[in-house]
């Protein structure tokens, strides 16, 4: 194969009535790497659906033979775990919204630009199932990021030395499932014991970490999360304990890498030193969404280890353009609710009710929403679900929950009052 050819990232279904923007779109999207197979009425695309495998369908809604909802009814009908984009010349809103409810992920107003297409078909390059890039796995960890992947397989390599290792990141990215997959790889025989400065004072920190170190032994590890909650003074016991080693590997979790850390005065000098010559970095959720399906079904089949539901493509969707500020943890704790919701259909965006509250109908260039978005309201049930979540997951126990969420015990009791979880805010709300 030529350098200059593009890898084939999938196969694509184009259905449009009008040959010249059939050609363009065509032309375009076989240069960007899709397999396009073409069909010119309705009948054409129920018949290519039925009889081949493809991965996302464009079709015009206003074919002459079988147009608009009939066409996404019998294509679904057939395939239901396609994700069909619709189009149509001077789409209104009403289409859209027909459309969508008959189980397409998009609806584009013709004309459309080969560049529009790509950006909107894209996402399912990445997110199809039996996607071509290599998928690397360490324990739960997985990814087919490359990014993620490297950092993955190195991780691996550093499983079974015993050299101090730090895991930066944004909370709920993943950084104690990175260090207990290392440690169930390194083979030792001692589990991994833990300290979370988000949730202990500056001295239950010191009492629990020699604790910690005393129950792992050298045949076992420690892991310190968060250690910026501490300031600069109270970091000093573990510094020594890393310049002194030889009694339990230390994993380390920060916000940052050691460097920016200690230049915000976040950090000692003498933790900078010992974990600035390697830190594995975890990028956030929302710069990795070639995983998001792979972690998702992951997720699913924890929850619902047996027959677990299937993700529809306008649920994938709706993973796929939310933000997820909470990371992992926060994909986590949607797909956790939303599997027990959806029982055993398939997980639809009604399930999903975090993401239904920032989502927007694909409309035309031009509508306006007739009432503005309450922001303040939309952060607050955001914030509301996850709590409740968290607290179902932990069977009600705050700490544990704080821990989930990544916050401070005090703060989630703040929270827990705001949203009137606590019997006293419920007796308050009654009166």
């Amino acid at each position: 194969m030529d350098s200059l050819t593009p890898q084939m990232i999938g196969s694509l279904l184009l259905a449009d009535g009008e040959s010249a923007s059939r050609a363009g779109l065509q032309a375009y999207l076989s240069r960007a790497g899709w397999e396009v197979v073409l069909a010119e009425t309705g009948r054409q695309v129920v018949e290519i659906v039925g009889g081949r495998s493809v991965d996302v369908a464009v079709v015009d809604l206003r074919l002459e033979d079988l147009h608009g909802v009939s066409l996404i009814e019998e294509v679904r009908a057939l395939r239901p775990g396609l994700a069909v984009i619709g189009m149509a010349s001077e789409a209104t809103v009403e289409l859209a919204v027909e459309a969508m409810r008959a189980g397409a992920v998009d609806v584009l107003s013709k004309p459309v630009t080969g560049r529009t297409v790509l950006a909107k078909v894209g996402p399912w390059a990445a997110l199809r199932e039996g996607s071509g890039t290599q998928v690397v796995r360490l324990g739960g960890c997985v990814s087919r990021e490359p990014a993620v992947a490297a950092v993955l397989k190195e991780a691996a390599g550093l499983a079974e030395s015993d050299l101090a290792v730090a895991i930066s990141g944004a909370m709920g990215t993943g950084r104690k499932y990175l260090a207990g997959a290392m440690h169930g790889a390194s083979g030792r025989s001692v589990g991994l014991q833990i300290v979370d400065t988000a949730v202990l004072s500056a001295e239950q920190v010191r009492v629990r970490l020699g604790q910690a170190v005393e129950a792992a032994g050298p045949k076992g590890a420690v892991l310190v999360a968060d250690v910026q909650h501490l300031k600069p003074a109270e970091q000093e016991p573990l510094a020594r304990l890393l310049k002194a080693g030889g009694v339990a590997r230390i994993f380390v979790t920060l916000s940052d890498t050691p460097g920016r850390l200690l230049a915000a005065n976040r950090l000692c000098k003498g933790l900078a030193d010992r974990l600035g010559a390697g830190v594995l970095s975890l990028p956030p959720l929302a710069a990795r969404r070639g995983d998001i399906r792979l972690l998702a079904g992951q997720i699913i089949e924890q929850v619902v280890a047996s027959n677990p539901p299937a993700l529809s493509p306008a649920a994938v969707q709706a993973l796929y353009q939310y933000d997820w500020p909470g990371n992992v943890r926060q994909l986590r704790l949607v797909l956790e609710r939303a599997a027990r919701l959806a029982g055993a259909g398939a997980i639809e965006p009604r399930h999903l009710p975090i993401l239904q509250a920032v989502h927007r109908e694909p409309v035309p260039v031009g509508w306006v929403a007739a009432t503005p978005v309450n922001l303040q309201e939309i952060v607050d049930n955001i914030e509301r679900e996850l709590i409740e979540s968290a607290l179902c997951r932990t069977r009600q126990n705050q700490a544990k929950a704080a821990e989930l969420l990544g916050i401070p015990r005090t703060t989630l009791r703040d929270k827990l009052g705001k949203y009137g979880f606590t019997q006293k805010a419920r007796a308050e709300g009654g009166k």
